[in-house]
């Protein structure tokens, strides 16, 4: 863990190629587990991991003052990837994706390898080849997950509250 105000400097290859083995790692720490990979553009993925249930995220227009983080184009394919659509209202202002499980590790660090070099261009040109990487526990809520039931403690929505709530004020 680097903690949450001492990031490291890697290169986006390095941080892509090792991106599997950080995730199954997340998910192994009895912690609620956070990554963020803030690219030299000011864009970002990051990753909420808490046991087998990881959420993976990219930057949206959402939450940008000035300008836009992603074109229409971006946008059409982040949709075409199957990243679900920022929806604020519901708690959800980036793109995003969940899964369950240990094949969530791989799936979901190769939809954000993809987002980060073919949509997001990083790694394209040299001004876009490192990446500040963080990575840090955060409370644990009591909030019980169960994959394919819904408890009366455990609706989607509270999942996502969760998530939102841990990443306000990080982009």
């Amino acid at each position: 863990m680097t903690g949450e105000t001492s990031p490291v400097a890697v290169s986006v290859r390095s941080f892509l190629g090792n991106l599997p083995e950080l995730l199954a790692a997340m998910m192994l720490d009895p912690r609620v587990l956070v990554a963020i990979a803030d690219y030299e553009d000011h864009r970002y993925v990051q990753f909420w991991v808490e046991g087998n249930f990881i959420v993976a995220e990219v930057i949206s227009n959402v939450n940008v003052v000035e300008g836009d983080a992603l074109t229409k184009e971006q946008e059409a394919q982040l949709i075409a990837a199957g990243w679900s659509i920022p929806d604020p209202k519901a708690g959800r202002p980036n793109w995003h994706r969940q899964e369950w499980g240990l094949t969530a590790v791989v799936t979901l660090a190769k939809a954000a390898a993809d987002a980060s070099t073919r949509i997001l261009r990083q790694g394209s040109t040299p001004d876009l080849q490192k990446v500040m990487l963080k990575t840090f526990p955060v409370q644990k809520r009591r909030v019980k997950r169960r994959h394919g039931e819904k408890a009366a403690s455990n609706t989607q929505d509270a999942i996502d509250a969760q998530f939102e709530n841990l990443i306000q004020g990080w982009s």
